[in-house]
């Protein structure tokens, strides 16, 4: 292992242990520049604008590809395991750090919370079928 690959895990051990021992209402902020900081990374675009964080990943022009990169990224930088469908099950900005707050405190996701903010943003031009 070279030593710039020990200085980038040292850092991220750093980040982790710091956003446990904050409180919530802080933990929520820096998770938020942090997911922030990422999704603007995996855009390869300029700033993030705040409304930005309700809007669906994928009108913010993210796709498949950029899902994963995005993924890998936050995985990498919270050293927690997550799900390639992670950006599809959590659909927003807001959702994902909600997720990953959930995941970094040890407490598990809420289910519910999940599926009806996905159900929130649901395109109104979806078909629905009913059979």
């Amino acid at each position: 292992m070279t030593s710039d690959d020990e200085q980038t895990r040292a850092e991220t051990s750093a980040l982790v242990s710091e956003l446990r021992r904050l409180d919530e209402t802080e933990r929520a902020y820096r998770m938020t520049e942090l997911a922030r900081a990422h999704i603007t990374a995996t855009l390869g675009s300029g700033e993030l604008g705040e409304d930005a964080h309700g809007e669906t990943f994928r009108d913010l022009g993210f796709d498949s590809l950029m899902s994963a990169e995005l993924r890998d990224r936050l995985s990498h930088a919270l050293e927690i395991p997550l799900p390639s469908s992670v950006i599809f099950d959590y659909p927003t900005p807001a959702v994902l750090v909600e997720h990953l707050q959930s995941l970094l405190s040890g407490a598990d996701a809420d289910v519910d919370t999940r599926a009806a903010s996905a159900a929130s943003i649901a395109d109104a031009d979806d078909p629905v079928v009913i059979v």
